[in-house]
């Protein structure tokens, strides 16, 4: 017996909203032009609204609240910058987070391949002194992420992949810091001597961010709450 219309639709649904994050009106008309769906629209929206409510709910929990659980990797930003000599770099920052001290590794990268991805992360362990339950990784590692050499590497380290497209966790500081970052190193444009002078600008800013300022999202300087996540890491 359904207690609800949508009971026979919900599986669809959600996994419409969960892979794709399609919206209600999309869901709505899928359900009526090939599953004949003979209720109304309203009560799709109030259950998508109210599923997409939960899913967000659940990563913000997942990341902000406990201990060496989850860390999250964005490195989607490039930036040309030039050397004294006037010789054009093409940048990127590889950066991951730890959810609940907000304690930050940065690595200057000069591609964004999956063996520089495994590096990156290999040295962020190492940064940490381990490593959390599960990473999760933002909409540009859709591709990159998901095949079968990123899920041994996982499998390997002893990790959980979890892929975040349709949503972003509702906390100030994670999805700032790294456009924060792009726009302090914009300043270095013809400041720098050479690739190792570069990558010295790099850890001090990375040294700045755990160790001087306060996180927006914590309010706390990252390394003091770090002393307490660290204890729960992943040797």
């Amino acid at each position: 017996v359904y207690t609800s219309i949508l009971d026979p639709y919900k599986n669809i649904i959600d996994e419409k909203i969960e892979n794709n994050n399609i919206p209600a009106t999309g869901i709505y008309y899928l359900l009526q032009s090939k599953y004949d769906y003979q209720g109304k629209y309203g009560i799709i929206r109030k259950y998508v609204s109210s599923k997409k409510e939960n899913i967000i709910n659940n990563l913000t929990i997942r990341f902000e609240t406990i201990k060496g659980y989850q860390s999250q990797v964005d490195w989607k930003e490039k930036l040309k910058l030039h050397d004294i000599y006037d010789n054009e770099y093409v940048i990127s920052i590889f950066l991951i987070v730890l959810g609940n001290s907000r304690y930050k590794y940065i690595e200057l990268t000069f591609d964004q391949t999956q063996p520089t991805l495994f590096r990156c992360l290999i040295n962020s362990f190492k940064y940490f002194g381990g490593r959390t339950e599960e990473i999760l990784f933002k909409s540009n590692f859709s591709d990159v992420v998901i095949n079968s050499k990123a899920m041994q590497f996982s499998k390997d380290a002893g990790f959980k992949i979890v892929t975040c497209r349709p949503y972003r966790p509702r906390t100030k500081g994670k999805v700032e810091t790294l456009a924060k970052i792009m726009n302090r190193l914009k300043a270095f444009d013809f400041e720098f001597k050479d690739k190792e002078d570069l990558e010295r600008i790099v850890k001090k800013l990375n040294y700045d961010l755990n160790y001087a300022e306060k996180s927006q999202a914590t309010n706390e300087v990252p390394r003091v709450l770090f002393e307490k996540e660290k204890e729960y890491l992943i040797p």
